[in-house]
């Protein structure tokens, strides 16, 4: 019969890489899809509707969006899958940090087994007490390296707008709510 061989470093990080590419390729095609897109490089009619307004006390004219046309359904679709599979990259780099941690998923109940995630907390007190289950038995230069990406070493209210805060948001909105819409963001007015 065959030997169980230990899983290496190597092959206990492959699938958090598989779902980082994943996740690339999802980007690369919105990308591509939006660059194509005859609503952004102005091939088709314009997705905002706007009016103007004199203000006499300023000397100008303010310009108003009085209607935003709805972008492409599947740049939300895209926009989930990339969320989707970010987010499972994070997790399934918590599973190989628990892995090879002191607390192997081996011995782990099933139960605790499921509560595996990478943590993203916006507290120190809220990640702490988060470890125990979800990086049960992880070692401590592991999650000293996990602990320094955590929003809640930014400004609270930088917080709100920090990678991982989003990407949890947006990835639970996708999952159990809605498509979520992609929306314009103007970088310049010509």
């Amino acid at each position: 019969g065959s030997v169980a061989r230990p899983m290496t470093c190597e092959l206990l990080f492959e699938s958090a890489w598989l779902k980082w590419g994943q996740a690339m390729h999802h980007a690369r095609a919105l990308q591509v899809d939006i660059d194509a897109s005859p609503l952004i490089n102005g091939d088709a009619d314009p997705l905002i509707a706007v009016r103007t307004e004199y203000h006499a006390r300023r000397h100008g004219f303010g310009v108003y969006a009085t209607e935003i046309l709805p972008w492409p359904v599947q740049w939300g679709l895209l926009l989930g899958d990339i969320a989707n599979n970010y987010r499972c990259a994070l997790d399934h780099l918590a599973w190989a940090l628990v892995s090879q941690g002191r607390t192997p998923p081996a011995i782990l109940t099933g139960e605790q087994r499921d509560k595996v995630y990478f943590p993203i907390a916006q507290g120190r007190t809220q990640f702490n007490g988060s470890l125990p289950k979800k990086l049960p038995g992880v070692r401590r230069t592991d999650i000293a390296k996990v602990r320094s990406r955590q929003p809640y070493h930014h400004a609270k209210r930088r917080r709100i707008r920090h990678s991982l805060v989003l990407l949890v948001r947006l990835n639970n909105r996708d999952k159990h709510r809605s498509i979520e819409p992609v929306w314009a963001h103007p970088t310049r007015l010509d």
